[in-house]
């Protein structure tokens, strides 16, 4: 779901969208696989929830943790990991 698209609620009313309204069928239509594919990886619509911000943060961390050991002093890479 990368360039702004949003997975099972484009043109349609907020009521239907949500993640207390994700489908597997949603799913497998907004990323064109069939339910089945979807429900074989995912026990759940919570299962795939958890997932899908699993991998977000876990990709955002690598990407933090990659910018810090490019330096080469220890207390830079700590202040690359910290706010300002």
């Amino acid at each position: 779901m990368s360039g702004g698209r949003r997975c099972c609620g484009r043109g349609r009313d907020r009521r239907e969208r949500g993640l207390d309204k994700l489908t597997a069928k949603r799913v497998a239509q907004a990323v064109r696989v069939v339910p089945g594919l979807v429900d074989h990886h995912f026990k759940s619509a919570v299962e795939l929830v958890a997932a899908a911000f699993s991998h977000a943060a876990t990709a955002d961390n690598d990407a933090v943790f990659e910018h810090a050991v490019r330096t080469d002093h220890p207390v830079d890479q700590v202040r690359q990991l910290m706010p300002a």
